[in-house]
């Protein structure tokens, strides 16, 4: 008997992931569940593991196919890919929320856009947008920058502040050692993520 599956969208959910810019992508991924009613969809195994479990049968198992459009929020294009059984079984709209999009991954963003069939990319970078709109033929590429959550901070007033520099998010290690060294000796606090 084969699954009936939803025409609605589905938001590939991704794997977890021990890192700050992950707490992002699962932010983002709530907030549009929540806000837009959208479902979860669990992932279906990486496409190495299904490959290698399919040849150690014999033969290549039929994948369920989807009405269900899917969306993405992928932290690094090489993200998309890890999901490639997920996109090969979707037969509605495929769209991708894509930080990171650097120059460096341009190629590598357009192969994969092409490879899966992705319909529409959001970018986070507004350059990055205008330069692969116009080299990813078939594909809409538009921008969309990180949103913020609002977490209720309130600033007290400048006099009563005991903080000098604060960082949050992905950290840049020079810049971070160049505050380390500066902020400690005129006495301002540097407060930051400590990472493993």
């Amino acid at each position: 008997m084969a699954r009936q599956r939803s025409n609605t969208m589905g938001l590939l959910a991704t794997r977890p992931r021990a890192h700050v810019s992950y707490d992002i992508v699962r932010g983002v991924e709530e907030g549009l569940c929540e806000s837009l009613g959208w479902q979860r969809v669990k992932p279906s195994v990486r496409p190495r593991q299904y490959f290698a479990k399919a040849m150690a049968a014999g033969s290549m198992p039929r994948l369920f196919r989807s009405k269900r459009s899917l969306f993405m929020v992928a932290m690094g294009a090489y993200r998309i890919a890890d999901y490639a059984a997920d996109w090969r079984a979707a037969t509605g709209k495929k769209a991708v929320w894509l930080f990171d999009a650097w120059p460096s991954s341009y190629r590598y963003i357009q192969d994969v856009t092409k490879r899966y069939g992705i319909d529409l990319l959001f970018v986070t970078a507004k350059q990055s947008a205008e330069r692969l709109n116009r080299a990813i033929d078939g594909v809409d590429v538009e921008w969309c920058p990180e949103p913020l959550v609002e977490m209720g901070f309130k600033s007290p007033p400048f006099e009563d502040r005991k903080v000098g520099v604060l960082q949050f998010g992905r950290r840049y290690d020079a810049w971070h050692r160049a505050v380390l060294r500066s902020s400690t000796p005129i006495g301002a606090r540097y407060v930051y993520e400590e990472t493993a």
